[in-house]
């Protein structure tokens, strides 16, 4: 639940600390530009981010949606990245 506070409390920043939505998180994440990704854990991509995930060195959380954060994260896609640098 920490990183999701910390994901959320870096998007509301806006300044490009994260990414999220499936299309521009496996972007990043083949680029090497994500430190840890975040998947709610019931998303059908968890097997294909899970795989880039260990080619990239990025680490791979899932994100329960027994928390109102949980579900929020759900709502924006249910994946993203906190990104490196």
């Amino acid at each position: 639940l920490n990183l999701l506070k910390e994901f959320f409390v870096r998007l509301s920043r806006g300044r490009g600390e994260v990414v999220y939505g499936l299309d521009d998180t496996v972007e990043a994440l083949k680029e090497g530009k994500i430190e840890t990704v975040l998947i709610s854990e019931d998303s059908p991509d968890f097997s294909k981010i899970e795989e880039i995930c260990g080619e990239t060195g990025a680490k791979c959380e899932l994100i329960s949606q027994a928390t109102p954060e949980g579900v929020q994260f759900k709502n924006i896609g249910g994946v993203g990245g906190i990104l490196r640098y």
